[in-house]
Formats: structure tokens, C-alpha cells, sequence
């Protein structure tokens, strides 16, 4: 669908994974870009990107990094969490 194959990686064995347990799409400007790999930690209210997956050959720029700082700290902050690594 929409040229975009994704699916939750948390049902599939760990050394079948090729983005992540909790993998979610990207979807910037009404396309989808890319994938992450994040983890709320509310004990420690630290939330973990893991790794970040960009579709091959889209080149992101300026402003698509800082719309995704944005994007994270706003779920960081959604998942209860005031620390992002």
C-alpha cells in the first residue's frame, strides 16, 4: 500500500528483523520516508531511538531533520518521557 512495504517487527523472530522491534514509518509530506526504531523507558522516562531507516534514495534536508526532532520530542514527551537518546 502506497508504495510502501511495512509491517511491526515485534511479531517476527529477532534475527529475521531488518528495522527493529517497534519499528514506525516516517511519514513526511504526505509521503512515507522512512522507518524508526523507538522505545519509551518511562521507569527511567528516557525515550530511545534505536536506529532510523530512510527509504533508498530520498535525501532528506534541513528542514525534514528539524520537523523530526520536533516529531520525536513530541512523542517523547506523549510517552511521559523528559530525556531523548
Amino acid at each position: 500500500m502506497f508504495h510502501f512495504e511495512y509491517r511491526l517487527e515485534s511479531y517476527v523472530p529477532a534475527v529475521q528483523r531488518k528495522y527493529g522491534y517497534f519499528c514506525l514509518p516516517i511519514l513526511w509530506q504526505g509521503e512515507f520516508v522512512g522507518r524508526m526504531d523507538c522505545k519509551a523507558d518511562r521507569g527511567a522516562a528516557c525515550f530511545h531511538v534505536h536506529n532510523q531507516h530512510l527509504e533508498q534514495g530520498w535525501v532528506p534536508d534541513a528542514t525534514f531533520h528539524q520537523g523530526m526532532q520536533n516529531a520525536i520530542g513530541e512523542l517523547a514527551r506523549f510517552c511521559g518521557c523528559t530525556e531523548v537518546q
